[in-house]
Order: structure tokens, then C-alpha cells, then sequence
């Protein structure tokens, strides 16, 4: 079993652009994300497809990997233990009619920290500036999305998003496998539904 973290895209009816939003399954392989998509997003009745997916093995100095069930954690803040967090941090560059984002994984004891962490990337330094008037323009500075300004409630605790019958493990690396182990493989690219349909076969 493996942990798939897959960005997904479709345009539901009634857009006029594609939208996308990020499943995490844990899964045997990436064709059995299908089901799963299809429950998270129903409404598009099948009609998406996959934009970039990586399988999570390694977060900054942490081994991820998947556990029984039986090991899995509390995720809720009081218990200190590292946690795999998603954040999808939103920002703005002068004179582009967008919004940026980047989607990033991060271990950390707790949302605070993990805000804490993200704080320092390049995307949040970057993909920000101040308006002449906010008050008619807005606020073009970096935040996680869905809320303004960095409110930590936006952090998404992954193994919180995964079904009771998965569990994950999360295990720092030495100094000998920080220099050893690969980043994960980011697999970028238009995959449609029914491409994964065949891997099945």
C-alpha cells in the first residue's frame, strides 16, 4: 500500500473554467484512485481527470509510509506527535489576472508550526505585493487559501482526510538517508480517467 497524493481537475456544470482540488488515498496502486475520485467529486459524474500526482515517501527529514490500522494516531493538536499536513497557499504577482498557488506537504508537531514552516517558502515571500488601495483592490498578500491571511484552520491534517482503515507512519530519516533517499517524483502532466481505467487492466 502507498500514499497518493493526486491534484485533480474538471469543470463542473455551470463553469467556464476548470477547476481542481487534491485527493489523498492510500491505495495499491494509482488506477484504485479512481474510486475514490469519483466519490470526493460526484457531481462531475466521472467527467476529470488528473493534472500531477506524486506517491508520498519522503517529506523534508520524514519517512512516510503506511501502518496498520491499529497504529493510527490522534490527530488532533494536543498530542504533539509529527503530523503530515497539506497546505495550499494562495498568492499574487502585479498585473496577472490570477491567482497563483502552490500545494505543498509539510511534517510538523502542529498547525502552528506547520504555519510557521510554509511562512519561510519562497512562494510566500515571492507571489505578494501591497495595492495602492486594498480597499477596491484587495489584499495581494500570500495566504492559505480559503482563509486570509494565514489562519492556521486551513491546514489540512492528512492522515485526518484518509479512511479509518488506513493509518500513516512517519519516522525522521538519519543523517546517512537525508543524503541517501530521493525527493518524491512529481509526475506532471494530463492524465485522464479513463488512462487510469487501463492501468487496472
Amino acid at each position: 500500500m502507498k500514499l497518493i497524493m493526486a491534484k485533480i481537475g474538471a469543470r463542473p456544470k455551470g463553469r467556464l473554467i476548470e477547476q481542481h482540488d487534491v485527493v489523498f488515498g492510500v491505495v495499491n496502486g494509482l488506477s484504485d484512485m479512481v474510486a475514490l475520485v469519483d466519490q470526493a467529486w460526484s457531481e462531475v459524474k466521472g467527467k476529470w481527470h488528473i493534472d500531477a500526482w506524486r506517491e508520498v515517501q519522503r517529506v523534508g527529514d520524514y519517512r512516510i509510509g503506511i501502518a496498520p490500522p491499529s497504529e493510527r494516531v490522534d490527530t488532533t493538536e494536543h498530542t504533539q506527535q509529527p503530523q503530515l499536513y497539506f497546505v495550499n497557499l494562495g498568492g499574487y504577482l502585479p498585473n496577472q489576472f490570477e491567482e497563483f498557488h502552490y500545494k505543498t506537504l509539510v511534517v510538523a508537531e502542529s498547525m502552528a508550526k506547520a504555519t510557521a514552516a510554509v511562512k519561510t517558502s519562497d512562494f510566500y515571500r515571492d507571489y505578494c505585493f501591497e495595492n495602492d488601495d486594498s480597499r477596491i483592490s484587495g489584499a495581494a498578500t500570500s495566504h492559505v487559501d480559503d482563509k486570509h491571511l494565514l489562519d492556521i484552520d486551513d491546514l489540512h491534517c492528512v492522515a485526518a482526510l484518509l479512511a479509518d482503515t488506513a493509518a500513516l507512519q512517519i519516522t525522521p530519516l538519519t543523517p546517512a538517508e537525508q543524503q541517501s533517499m530521493p525527493e518524491d517524483f512529481l509526475h506532471i502532466g494530463y492524465l485522464p480517467r479513463k488512462s487510469l481505467l487501463q492501468l487496472a487492466d
